[in-house]
């Protein structure tokens, strides 16, 4: 007994780090305040102990709640240790290992929201692309539209100097087209180029791949010997017979 009456005695703490028990002995002089500090001690230590049984490995690591219980522990442990309490090595041990604990915690914290803000980030870019996909998509529909547009303005223009196809007597002359496939009809021999063309343009067919421009160039299909002709506006003229094309492929120049 002390001079103020209090009684000697011996307490056990126990707590764990990653599940391996370490032992505290607690000498306490029973004082009004080193009895109060030793049952927030005591109360600690039993909120700690509850979560223990069962417990995974490295639970203070992986167990915030574990944390939180051990760190209330610890804290009582000093307040205790305030009071006049005695603490082995053990309380060191436990405080580096709680500390240990936090930090790897708040790593994994902090990379757990970088991950996220990465996440965060590549679905924004999805997002993005996705976006600037739509807007391409829908301006190469606007163009497309205007394409066919004009080409149809081109159509309706030139429709009305595609001359009849004779019953007999004429000149067959054909058309390749630029996304594959072909046509074919007979011109008179006086007949032409630019009547010819104007076949070819209302021809063209509306579901092409390219649409038809004001500015397209008609050729022959190059023979051996004999350069290709150009029909263009300086032989618009020019009758087929002339321009020698019974029987010629026209081919889009390119």
């Amino acid at each position: 007994a002390d001079a103020r009456g209090g009684v000697a005695q011996e307490a056990v703490c126990v707590v764990a780090k990653d599940n391996q028990v370490l032992e505290f002995d607690l000498s306490l002089e029973e004082s009004a305040e080193r009895q109060a500090a030793r049952l927030r001690f005591d109360v600690a230590k039993e909120a700690y102990s509850a979560i223990l049984d069962g417990a995974k490995p490295n639970l203070i690591v992986e167990d915030a709640e574990a944390r939180t219980k051990l760190r209330a522990l610890v804290d009582a442990a000093d307040a205790a240790s305030q009071a006049g309490c005695i603490f082995g090595e053990e309380l060191e041990v436990a405080r580096k290992g709680l500390h240990m604990a936090e930090k790897f915690a708040e790593t994994e914290r902090l990379a757990r929201e970088a991950q996220a803000q990465a996440q965060a980030a590549r679905e924004a870019e999805v997002v993005r692309l996705a976006e600037a996909a739509i807007r391409a998509n829908e301006a190469a529909e606007e163009a497309r539209a205007q394409a066919v547009e004009a080409a149809q303005t081109l159509q309706s223009r030139f429709a009305q100097l595609v001359p009849e196809e004779p019953e007999v007597g004429g000149a067959p002359i054909r058309v390749q087209w630029p996304h594959g496939g072909q046509l074919q009809r007979e011109f008179e021999p006086t007949a032409t180029l630019e009547q010819v063309r104007a076949w070819v343009v209302v021809s063209y067919p509306a579901d092409a791949p390219t649409a038809l421009s004001e500015g397209f160039v008609l050729k022959t299909r190059p023979i051996p010997g004999t350069p290709p002709l150009i029909l263009d506006e300086s032989n618009k003229a020019m009758t087929v017979e002339a321009a020698g094309l019974r029987g010629q492929t026209l081919m889009f120049d390119a």
